[in-house]
């Protein structure tokens, strides 16, 4: 099932799946799915392979927070420790590189990626070693960072042995958001629209060139359209097992499935701005024994 997040001015986070029509109070869903309130806030998420839940909260003062709870749904849900220090502030991305490890971006006061066990945290490089870390993707080895630059200034950046390498000066007429891998496949998002006039996003598709188990370089291809979902924009994706994506797309949520978009959901509520989306399950399509959004 696919889970997603929107920051609004309640924060709300909440899941989306097939099934009966229903409606979580700002989100209304396509129809064939329903939606429904997990009771927690926060900006970024990641799920882990075993269904635990990392939720990231910003603090503009310092102190910025990551929860780690033991599962999705708000039944029997326990969390089991926050991850927090004075000179965290903005999280650009999550992932999961284990079942009990987490590597994130701070935006902040640091720009770079860290990675923590929940008892000890450390720098992947060194402070100011990203312009602007948002998404990141953990392969094996290695750490890959979109850094959202802005038009003509985005790149995807590789840690790796404690320091950084632009692997792709990249992408983009506006500012880059959503990443994803897939073996020598990658994904990158650009919201297309630099001045916010409402232009629909792109997402690219590109092949990562490997030597020594190191990304070194993406060729990347046409990208596709998110204007058959009717948002504006792009501010981050996901992909699930199928290939297909759920897209954040300003006021709506944007599904791309074989390179055509079409819309999700729509966002109601005052500010609407879907800023994370992870995914778990086998599929996501609709029809007789497939899985789910979360």
């Amino acid at each position: 099932m696919k889970f997603f997040l929107k920051r609004s001015a309640a924060g709300v986070v909440f899941f989306m799946g097939v099934g009966a029509w229903a409606q979580v109070p700002g989100f209304d869903p396509s129809p064939g799915y329903w939606a429904r309130d997990l009771q927690l806030t926060g900006g970024v998420l990641a799920i882990s392979p075993s269904g635990k839940l990392a939720v990231a909260s910003d603090n503009f003062a310092g102190g910025a927070s990551i929860r780690i709870y033991d599962r999705i749904l708000p039944e029997g849900r326990t969390l089991l420790h926050t991850l927090s220090a004075p000179n965290w502030k903005f999280f650009g991305g999550l992932d999961w590189e284990s079942d009990s490890t987490l590597v994130f971006t701070e935006n902040g006061d640091l720009s770079t990626a860290l990675r923590s066990d929940g008892v000890t945290t450390q720098l992947l490089a060194p402070s100011g070693s990203v312009v602007a870390p948002a998404d990141i993707v953990s392969l094996p080895g290695q750490v890959l960072v979109l850094s959202a630059g802005g038009p003509n200034q985005n790149r995807l950046v590789r840690i790796s042995g404690q320091s950084a390498t632009v692997v792709s000066p990249i992408w983009g007429a506006g500012f880059g958001g959503g990443l994803a891998v897939d073996g020598d496949q990658i994904f990158a998002g650009d919201s297309n629209d630099p001045t916010f006039i409402g232009q629909p996003g792109k997402i690219t598709p590109g092949t990562a060139t490997y030597s020594g188990g190191l990304v070194q370089s993406v060729a990347w291809q046409s990208p596709w359209s998110l204007a058959g979902g009717g948002g504006q924009g792009l501010y981050s994706f996901a992909r699930d097992s199928e290939g297909d994506f759920l897209a954040s797309t300003g006021s709506t949520l944007t599904q791309l499935k074989s390179g055509v978009a079409s819309p999700l959901g729509m966002f109601t509520a005052a500010f609407p701005f879907p800023t994370s989306l992870d995914f778990l399950g086998r599929a996501s399509s609709q029809g007789p024994g497939q899985g789910c959004w979360w």
